[in-house]
């Protein structure tokens, strides 16, 4: 019985709000248990798997450079020798994504990891920072860009994140796994708001 509180809501449990900071404290609880093993916090498992999801471990290509140490051009990209299209970064020949730049033209920085992973820039830095010392990531000096720093992925640091991200998503199913057949219409409820709220989901879109 509420006689103080002004809200719409006769019982606490009918607030959509109040639920899903429930679930979402419930859900990182189960999380950090997942990641505990592997001494990582959940935003070095976020940012660390987001690296090496776009592809930040180091190959002559990856850092922007061709087979003799000079930046990749145009030329080299291009299969006919003329500027770059869309279908000659992406592979699949649709439209260009994160992953797509990341791998072919030139290193992930520090903003293209923070905009894939939707973290704050200065937080995405000193979280870096400390993958840094871990030995699981490097921050060179970018090819073509004095004020960035190209990232990488170490062989080590590559091994974890696969690790790491086979616990958090066998901990998602556990966690998920009451909503049984409901559970690709929640993803999907998730989806729209993802796009009503203007953040984009896994795959990119709004």
């Amino acid at each position: 019985m509420n006689d103080g509180l002004e809200t719409e809501f006769a019982d606490a449990a009918d607030s959509p709000g109040l639920l899903l900071w429930r679930v979402t404290n419930a859900w990182q609880a189960a999380q950090r248990a997942a990641l505990h093993t592997f001494d990582l916090t959940h935003v070095q498992f976020v940012l660390l798997a987001s690296l090496t999801f776009l592809g930040g471990t180091y190959d002559a290509a990856a850092m922007g450079l061709d087979s003799d140490g000079a930046p990749v051009t145009q030329r080299d990209l291009a299969n006919d020798g003329g500027p770059v299209t869309q279908r000659d970064l992406a592979n699949h020949g649709g439209p260009v994504t994160q992953r797509d730049l990341a791998n072919h033209g030139g290193p992930v920085t520090q903003r293209d990891l923070a905009n894939h992973a939707h973290t704050d820039p200065m937080m995405t830095s000193q979280v870096l920072r400390a993958l840094e010392t871990k030995g699981l990531v490097r921050r060179s000096p970018h090819p073509t860009d004095a004020r960035a720093r190209a990232l990488t992925v170490t062989p080590s640091g590559a091994s974890l994140a696969s690790a790491a991200n086979t616990a958090v998503e066998a901990a998602d199913r556990a966690f998920f796994g009451p909503l049984t057949d409901d559970r690709p219409l929640f993803t999907d409820m998730l989806r729209r708001l993802t796009r009503t709220t203007g953040v984009r989901d896994a795959r990119g879109q709004h």
